[in-house]
């Protein structure tokens, strides 16, 4: 799942001639506040634009219970308040603007276990 440097994966690439469509970013915008999740999210995007990738998979990663051994992602999901999901839709925003900077899409990716 995790990529090396932007120069040895374009080496990479040319050589079995392929392209990135996209990669996963684990988001924290409610755990850590817009701010902060957007300074990773924009250090994203710019890995994106240095490896020709034109979309940003995002999905938020408060509160997950994926991997848990001890919690059904079926009957124990977490759930977001109303506003939480206010601040993580203002977030989501902030993201597309800042995917948009770098010629981006954000494509938002929810998982059983997430919120």
């Amino acid at each position: 799942g995790f990529f090396p440097g932007p120069e040895k994966l374009n080496y990479e690439l040319k050589l079995r001639n392929l392209k990135i469509a996209g990669q996963w970013f684990s988001s924290f915008i409610i755990r850590d506040g817009i701010e902060k999740a957007s300074a990773a999210f924009e250090k994203h995007c710019q890995f994106l634009k240095a490896v020709n990738a034109p979309i940003a998979v995002v999905s938020e990663q408060t509160y997950t219970i994926q991997q848990s051994d001890s919690k059904n992602i079926f009957t124990e999901k977490p759930y977001f308040t109303d506003q939480e999901w206010d601040e993580l839709c203002k977030g989501l925003n902030h993201y597309g603007e800042i995917a948009a900077k770098y010629g981006i899409k954000v494509a938002y990716h929810h998982h059983m276990g997430t919120g």
